[in-house]
């Protein structure tokens, strides 16, 4: 049997959120980072409702893998291989499926009952919807069971399993090796029964492929070759990235690490992940509320804490008025906004961008903030550093706009050396506070008035006086916009100048970046990072360019503050679905502007 070599497959698994989806989405991800050396990219989908009901269509959660050769800058919205367990999960993700992908079902599970919660009136395996693709029916459930009887005798429990007869499948179809995934299991179930049954599924999926000679050729993915031997590569969500950056921030600050949380989706993650790592340095802290959190980290930032927050679009509402606090009594502070889709509860689970403007404008008073968005999720890692320290240089808050997309996503990521991120940055650490004075309490020949009141430019007691209040807020204002000298110009991807510019913001980025090299470079690309303030080399930038395209999953809230800043037509083009952009929509859009 041979090996068709492939530079790039895209894998999607779906079924219901008690199948294992998530679980066998990593174990495959990971077995080709660890084991095989591929480039990965993963985009992560949950139901919104919790416990929606076994086999309906708002109950179906998803897991996308991208594994290629070369580099990869995001997910894709086209899928050659589709796992399903359920007619539900078929319905939601079929319109993915390129047109000769391969479809890989549960025949067990299509049966009339299933086919009424998912909408069908007949079977879809038999009907004309699924001709243009080549179908994979296997008994996924009966073949589960007869493999695991011995150890587990119970069908209920044993079906559990089937995950893992399907993972094994995938694994033999695009040439992955076992080993790695059966080292997790065996440090997650010890010698359990558990343990011996979810192997014993995974080799009978495998295994089932090449007796029943599935088909003639496996597909094979070359190593990225981007990297060196020596090289730590691992693969990274945002969120984990968030808590790693905070920690290794809080080592070259030499700070105490503080953070306090009330539990949101989908910004939990980031406060779990740092709870891995807690001890006398790193203290984690979850409250009853946003309010609670927020002013426990102002006061964990009065004590002379790196401090932050993390939260979504609800929790924003409700941390603007301690932002305030923060601002008047010149405390550094981080606040992590996982953006979803709004308003009010709205779709907890699903991506925008739409909290831009609530993070610069959202607070009663002339308040202004730090802004800054990753553009990746291992680019979090570097943004809670850069956070970190362009707080305690202003002695501000600082908003991280992150979003659903970023936080779930998951990509491979060279972990960087302490000497390279020292290089990265525009400080330095080792000498930082001979630069920047941060009065804490208890520090010899400091006092000082602390709170809510205005207080006097000089002395810094209370005062309301009126002049003095227009100083205070011009001051207050200029030590942001002052940042620019601390934070990098702007880079264009492409030509310096020319017809079009795209600029994006956050985890749209990825899709354009990859657009840029599969249309040919016809347009040039900025992805701005620091959204409050613009880098310095912004304007000169956009007046090289004939046409300033903005494309953010919003109704134009970055392109709303370009135009006032700049006063510049702007072509818009903007979405507010709760899903990334479709690749071909947003080609399409971009070659009607060129």
């Amino acid at each position: 049997m041979g090996k068709l070599l492939l530079d790039k497959v895209v894998i999607r698994f779906a079924g219901d959120s008690g199948d294992g989806i998530q679980l066998i989405g990593n174990q495959f991800s990971d077995s080709s980072v660890i084991k095989s050396g591929n480039d990965v990219y993963t985009l992560v989908e949950y139901p919104s409702e919790i416990r929606a009901p076994a086999g309906s269509i708002s109950g179906i959660s998803g897991f996308q893998v991208t594994i290629s050769s070369k580099k990869i800058f995001s997910f894709d919205n086209e899928v050659d291989s589709l796992v399903v367990f359920n007619p539900a999960a078929l319905k939601i993700s079929l319109n993915m499926l390129k047109l000769g992908g391969i479809l890989f079902v549960d025949s067990d599970s299509f049966n009339d009952k299933n086919f009424k919660k998912a909408g069908y009136v007949s079977n879809p395996l038999t009907d004309e919807s699924i001709s243009n693709f080549k179908l994979v029916s296997i008994p996924i459930t009966t073949l589960t069971y007869a493999c695991v009887k011995d150890i587990i005798n119970v069908v209920s429990k044993a079906k559990k399993c089937k995950n893992f007869f399907a993972l094994g499948v995938i694994c033999w179809v695009y040439d992955r090796s076992l080993d790695g995934i059966i080292d997790w299991l065996k440090k997650k179930f010890g010698d359990s029964d558990l343990f011996f049954a979810n192997e014993k599924v995974l080799r009978a999926g495998y295994n089932y492929c090449s007796t029943i000679e599935l088909f003639n050729n496996q597909f094979f993915i070359p190593a990225l070759k981007l990297y060196g031997k020596d090289d730590k590569l691992v693969k990274i969500s945002g969120n984990k990235a968030f808590a790693i950056g905070a920690i290794t921030s809080s080592f070259l600050l030499k700070l105490p690490l503080f953070s306090a949380n009330y539990p949101i989706t989908p910004a939990s993650d980031i406060f779990h992940e740092l709870a891995n790592y807690i001890d006398e340095s790193i203290r984690v802290f979850q409250l009853e509320d946003e309010i609670s959190a927020i002013c426990s980290v102002i006061g964990a930032s009065y004590g002379g804490s790196l401090a932050f927050t993390c939260t979504s679009g609800p929790g924003l509402d409700l941390m603007q008025e301690g932002l305030g606090l923060a601002i008047m009594a010149n405390l550094p502070l981080i606040l992590i906004d996982v953006q979803r889709c709004g308003p009010s509860t709205g779709i907890p689970t699903k991506s925008e961008q739409t909290d831009l403007l609530a993070s610069i404008f959202g607070r009663h008073g002339e308040s202004s903030v730090v802004v800054l968005a990753p553009n990746s999720p291992s680019d979090c890692f570097w943004t809670i550093i850069e956070a970190s320290y362009l707080s305690i240089i202003s002695l501000s808050p600082v908003i991280i706009l992150s979003d659903a997309n970023l936080a779930n996503s998951s990509e491979l990521w060279k972990v960087p050396c302490l000497l390279e991120i020292k290089k990265w940055s525009l400080v330095d650490f080792d000498n930082f506070y001979k630069s920047f004075n941060w009065n804490v309490p208890g520090k010899e020949g400091d006092v000082i008035c602390i709170g809510g009141l205005e207080r006097d430019v000089i002395t810094g007691n209370v005062s309301h006086d009126p002049i003095n209040h227009s100083l205070m807020v011009e001051k207050r204002h200029k030590k942001i916009l002052n940042l620019v000298n601390y934070i990098e110009d702007v880079s264009v991807i492409g030509n310096l100048g020319g017809k079009v510019l795209i600029i994006t913001w956050g985890s749209v980025f990825g899709l354009v970046r990859s657009l840029y090299d599969e249309m040919n470079k016809v347009f040039s690309l900025v992805c701005l990072r620091h959204l409050n303030p613009f880098p310095k080399n912004l304007k000169s930038i956009i007046d090289s360019f004939e046409k300033i395209v903005v494309i953010e999953e919003n109704c134009g809230q970055l392109s709303f503050i370009l135009r006032a800043n700049y006063i510049i037509q702007i072509i818009n083009i903007n979405q507010v679905t709760g899903k990334p952009f479709d690749r071909i929509f947003l080609k399409n859009k971009i070659f009607d502007i060129l």
